[in-house]
């Protein structure tokens, strides 16, 4: 045996144990459906209707919580919690519906949030942004919000569990003299 297959196998078992270290429960997720300013993304569907606007000029907060799977890699809504397997994975990250040439921090399952949706459902919208727990996003435009899990786009049916999505809007900021 070459030894480039014993490096591989070793590569291959080293990302199983460290997605076996993250214990992740996936359970039945409700459809999103909004609660007030709060909704379930699911992680297979390629658009998950939040059911929330935003409205333009607005700044919102974003408070994300939960895990959701890819094959069989824990991610939450910044991607693999697993760094091993977000490296072994990094030469196919351009294929991405939401790739790194649009914001470097574009990984595997992170979690993306665009301002409305396209008619054909495949290309994604001016305003597409990666959704970062606690960040803080003024809203360009009046809206609805859509979200997904960045993955490849033939690559949604082995994809399980939801992320829930809290949105605050924030005040109004004070005018400066």
């Amino acid at each position: 045996m070459h030894p480039s297959h014993f490096i591989a196998a070793g590569l291959l078992t080293s990302l199983l144990a460290c997605c076996q270290q993250q214990t992740m429960l996936v359970h039945a997720c409700p459809p999103c459906r909004a609660q007030g300013q709060e909704c379930v993304i699911l992680a297979r569907p390629h658009w998950n209707d939040t059911g929330i606007t935003l409205e333009k000029g607005r700044r919102y907060q974003f408070h994300v919580s939960g895990r959701w799977t890819d094959w069989f890699v824990p991610s939450d809504a910044t991607g693999p919690l697993c760094p091993l397997f977000d490296l072994a994975l990094l030469p196919t990250r351009p294929g991405l519906r939401y790739p790194p040439s649009r914001d470097l921090r574009a990984k595997y399952f992170s979690l993306v949030g665009t301002l409305g949706r396209p008619q054909d459902g495949r290309a994604l919208p001016a305003h597409a942004f990666l959704i970062r727990p606690g960040m803080i996003y003024q809203a360009p435009e009046t809206a609805r919000l859509h979200a997904f899990a960045n993955d490849l786009p033939f690559a949604y049916g082995n994809n399980k569990g939801c992320l829930r999505l809290r949105v605050q809007e924030l005040p109004a900021r004070k005018s400066e003299p």
